[in-house]
């Protein structure tokens, strides 16, 4: 039987709020047992992908204003009602993969709101993660992943998985590792410990453990 989710903007606003390093936070839960696949994908903002749930999946959305504290009310109500007239939020699960996707309604709008996910995830997990502005980070999981960020480092750790993660400014730390991994950075360092299996790690400008070489 297909299970569907769909969180709307009408329903996140009665989310649950807090604030946390000027955030503004709405927390979502999802049974686990159907989760076999995460796809998260955002413009501005970082995601992180952790393979620690037991019973249920946790999804964290996190939204800020670029340059701007969010400290009361009136604040706190205008950026959720940029968000609702600017973005497109789709959480859901369908087919037993977890969609998290924040995207622009119009593309060519200047107005930008950071849009983070942290999402708590069964330790077997699929995944591909995508974001232009932000960091990708991953720990716990065991599966095949992939991860692709513009401007933004990588952090990988605890991962018995076939990795791929590329960016292209930004640094890349990966330990306690065990599979297929590619790591690729055009302008950073990729620093790497504690790994185990076929391993490439490459830089363009940049070092490899602290190696001008390119490929180790």
């Amino acid at each position: 039987m297909k299970k569907l989710l769909v969180l709307l903007i009408s329903v996140l606003l009665s989310a649950n709020l807090f604030s946390q390093d000027n955030c503004r936070i709405k927390s979502y839960s999802i049974p686990e047992e159907s989760v076999r696949e995460v796809k998260a994908n955002t413009v501005n903002g970082n995601i992180t992908v952790n393979g620690n749930a037991i019973s249920e999946v946790i999804v964290e959305m996190c939204v800020s204003q670029n340059n701007k504290r969010q400290n009361n009310k009136e604040q706190n109500v205008e950026i959720w009602q940029m968000l609702e007239e600017l973005y497109t939020i789709d959480i859901r699960i369908e087919g037993g993969k977890l969609y998290a996707v924040a995207k622009r309604k119009d593309e060519k709008n200047s107005k930008e709101l950071n849009i983070s996910f942290k999402i708590s995830v069964p330790q077997k997990i699929d995944g591909d993660l995508r974001t232009i502005n932000g960091s990708l980070k991953v720990e716990n999981v065991s599966g095949k992943i992939v991860g692709n960020t513009v401007n933004g480092s990588i952090d990988v750790s605890n991962a018995d998985t076939d990795i791929v993660m590329k960016t292209v400014n930004g640094n890349i730390t990966a330990k306690d590792c065990n599979g297929k991994i590619v790591l690729n950075t055009v302008n950073g360092n990729v620093n790497t410990s504690k790994m185990k299996g076929d391993i490439s790690a490459t830089t363009v400008n940049g070092k490899v453990n602290g190696k001008s070489p390119r490929f180790w």
